[in-house]
């Protein structure tokens, strides 16, 4: 539920934030797609302006999940260097994790 106050009004509004029927359609899609035999999660989160649900769909090769790990790593690697790539190499990577000092 999201509170707010229209313009030239004294009353609150209170709406549903996102649109039921959307929800229960992405999740709907997260459950139908889910490569069950991975035992994995939908993760789900909240930011400021948008709703994300996010798993690796079976509707992906194995080379295409291997291509989307690879590059959240390397953004990873890029945005907070919370892991690096000890091999330096781009085609057959060594990550590793960055100890904090």
């Amino acid at each position: 539920k999201y509170k707010f106050f229209p313009d030239n009004e004294l009353l609150s509004t209170t709406v549903n934030k996102y649109d039921t029927r959307t929800i229960l359609e992405a999740v709907h899609n997260c459950i139908a797609h889910q490569d069950y035999s991975l035992n994995s999660r939908i993760i789900v989160t909240e930011k400021i302006d948008k709703l994300l649900m996010d798993k690796l769909s079976n509707v992906l090769s194995k080379n295409q999940k291997r291509t989307k790990i690879r590059n959240l790593l390397y953004e990873m690697s890029k945005k907070d260097k919370t892991i690096y790539n000890q091999s330096k190499s781009t085609a057959n990577p060594a990550w590793v994790l960055s100890v904090k000092k």
